[in-house]
């Protein structure tokens, strides 16, 4: 083997060498950015756990607070949906109401009167 064969061997090698390492630097770089992507995505993951969370405790707040107002809404309910009182009927329930307060004062008044003048 003379030196020019030698030297072609080396060369030979030296670029079999040079490619193996691009072919590294290529495998190198796309993990890196595969290795990136990944934390992109475990943050975007990690976030979106947090608003689900976040979200959810606001559902069950919303949700107690209905459960709280149930009967205040059921309440109305029922006062919207009977007719409303025409003029006619709110003085009759008036006069009903006057009347009735008179006469259980009529009547405290009388049982007062009775007691005290058995007494």
């Amino acid at each position: 083997m003379n030196a020019q064969d030698v030297y072609d061997e080396l060369r030979a090698d030296i670029k079999e060498m040079k490619a193996t390492l691009k072919e590294l630097a290529m495998a190198t770089t796309t993990l890196a950015l595969h290795s990136q992507r990944l934390d992109n995505v475990e943050n975007r993951v990690a976030k979106i756990e947090t608003s689900h969370d976040d979200v959810w405790e606001a559902v069950k707040e919303i949700q107690s607070t209905c459960r709280v107002r149930e009967r205040v809404y059921n309440y109305g309910l029922r006062h919207m949906e009977s007719p409303s009182m025409s003029r006619e009927n709110w003085l009759n329930v008036f006069i009903g109401s006057a009347v009735r307060n008179g006469l259980w004062i009529a009547a405290a008044a009388l049982i007062t009167a009775v007691i005290t003048r058995w007494l």
